[in-house]
């Protein structure tokens, strides 16, 4: 079963993508801030990271930085959430 890593500090939002995402047949690993985002996805090992650019902690561009340094996660796709007016992002 594929898994996903949700890290958004919007909890009807982590809530509602965590739901829709385990229907759909994905494991789900939520979390609600940017603290210790790095070896909660190293112990994770998600096949995918949705990630919120705006955290409390850490922001996702600095996790994002930090995930492609990491030898084991740097080749784990993200896809950045954010605000309006740009809601969906995905980084290479």
């Amino acid at each position: 079963m594929p898994k996903i890593a949700v890290i958004e500090d919007d909890t009807d939002l982590l809530e509602l993508l965590r739901h829709r995402l385990i229907e759909q047949g994905y494991a789900v690993s939520p979390l609600p801030t940017g603290v210790g985002a790095i070896p909660f996805l190293q112990a994770a090992r998600p096949d995918l990271i949705l990630l919120d650019v705006m955290l409390p902690g850490q922001d996702g561009l600095g996790i994002c930085r930090a995930v492609r340094t990491d030898p084991a996660l740097k080749k784990t796709p993200i896809i950045f959430l954010t605000a309006p007016p740009c809601s969906l992002w995905v980084h290479p």
